[in-house]
């Protein structure tokens, strides 16, 4: 279940979703606590798409966000993931808002201020979003665990047919260590 923070701005409204934290630093990505800011709304049936008007047209806004850190020690900043070519950004027929264009200005404005103002209301929002991160790595161990625990009684029955096979042969068991 998703935790969701919703926001009002003139154009409509705008929520943010606390993600599980990258706690690992590997070759592409960064360590530190995730959310995403987006339009989209959260019911029973699921998330759908949602909108902002601007200028008379509709926007929807989803842009994940990290507050990573910095590899060479200047301290930690805001890092925008994309997903290939993913503005973040798009009109009500599913096209990428222009670069240079109000309504664009106007969103990245938005997500400003909903950071800021999200960060203001909720300062213990990284350690829940690191908590998320440590229960997915919990449950990445889970799996393996219980992979491991199905591969021990598969090698245990086996273990356990091989010496049902030497004994009936009627040689001993030697221990090995």
């Amino acid at each position: 279940m998703e935790t969701v923070f919703t926001f009002e701005v003139p154009e409509g409204t705008v929520n943010v979703v606390i993600l599980a934290a990258t706690l690992e630093q590997g070759h592409s990505r960064e360590k530190g606590a995730r959310i995403e800011i987006t339009t989209d709304t959260f019911g029973e049936s699921g998330r759908e798409p949602g909108f902002l008007k601007i200028r008379g047209r509709r926007y929807r806004l989803k842009q994940r966000f990290q507050f990573a850190t910095s590899r060479w020690g200047d301290g930690p900043y805001w890092r925008t993931e994309h997903d290939g070519y993913n503005t973040g950004y798009w009109n009500d027929k599913g096209q990428p808002v222009g670069y240079e264009t109000a309504a664009r200005t106007r969103l990245y404005a938005i997500e400003l201020e909903i950071r800021e103002q999200f960060e203001a209301d909720q300062p213990e929002w990284q350690a829940v979003s690191t908590v998320l991160g440590l229960r997915d790595e919990l449950h990445g161990e889970e799996k393996v665990i219980s992979r491991l625990e199905a591969e021990i009684e598969t090698r245990t029955a086996r273990m356990s047919k091989l010496v049902e096979q030497i004994t009936s042969l009627g040689q001993p068991i030697f221990e090995l260590s």
